[in-house]
Parts: C-alpha cells; structure tokens; sequence
C-alpha cells in the first residue's frame, strides 16, 4: 500500500502494498464487518476488535511489538511517524479508502509497540441520533456561558 499525505494531515491509504499494511487493512476490514469501536493491538495478544464494550479476539496469534509497529507505522502520517521517532507516541487520522476513516494512536508499551485504532463515522451524528435526554438538546443551543456537568451530589441537611 502506498501513502499519501494531504494538507490535513491526514494519511490515504491504497490498495497495494507491504505485508505489514496489509494486516492492517485486513484487520480494520473486519473492524468495518462487525461494526466494532476499536481495534487493539497490544503486544503477546492476537489483535481485537471492540464490540459493544466486550473485547473479541479477530487474531489467531499473539502479537510481537516489531508486527504492531509494522502494520500501523506506514500508515501514520509524515509527522506521526517522524513524533513517534522521537517521543514514542503519536496520533494520526487516517484514511482507508472503501473502508473508512480512523483515528490511530500508536505508542510504546513496556518497551513493545502497541496501537489502538478508533473507526470514526462518515458524518457527525445528529443530536437525537445519540439518545441523550432532551435537556442536553437545550445545552447545547446556549449562545455563551460556561456549562459543566458532573455527578449529582444529594444532600440532607
């Protein structure tokens, strides 16, 4: 797979390339296939993919840090790779075309590379597609001012 990076920064990935790249795209199909949250990759796991909060392995085989990084390094963007490099972490959007768009963040776990790949929707959802109470609709409609929500606190005095 070759990279491109544009203005944004982010980096397009096409479909022809190296081993590693392709896990990745291998793996984030099936992330796309079973409507997963997450991909993660952690080292001496296989590679899993959330789905509606439980963690389902999509991996055969435990992971080294040298195949995790791989798999995601191509796919970060000029100067993802270059933070990496230098700090050991970095994000990164990224986009597979005919797969979707994700949100990359590769870093060193206990010496070993690990990632986690987050799929992003197409679009913004709309407000009632959240299904949040009908007052953070209100919330959000404010012109200015400060809102902060936090835990109820009851207090008999």
């Amino acid at each position: 797979m070759t990279g491109e990076g544009n203005s944004a920064g982010v980096q397009v990935i096409h479909p022809e390339g190296s081993a590693g790249e392709s896990l990745l795209i291998s793996w984030l199909e099936q992330l796309v296939a079973q409507h997963g949250s997450d991909l993660l990759l952690v080292p001496h796991a296989p590679a899993s993919i959330r789905l509606e909060g439980a963690l389902v392995a999509v991996g055969d085989r435990p992971l080294s840090g040298d195949e995790i990084e791989n798999a995601v390094l191509p796919a970060l963007a000029a100067h993802a790779r270059k933070e990496y490099a230098q700090t050991g972490i970095a994000d990164s959007s990224y986009r597979a075309e005919g797969l979707g768009r994700f949100r990359i963040n590769l870093h060193r776990e206990r010496g070993r590379a690990a990632a986690t790949v987050r799929a992003l929707p197409w679009k913004v959802p709309a407000l009632d597609e959240l299904k949040l109470p009908a007052a953070v609709g209100g919330l959000a409609r404010l012109q200015r001012g400060l809102v902060i929500i936090g835990p109820r606190l009851w207090r008999h005095w």
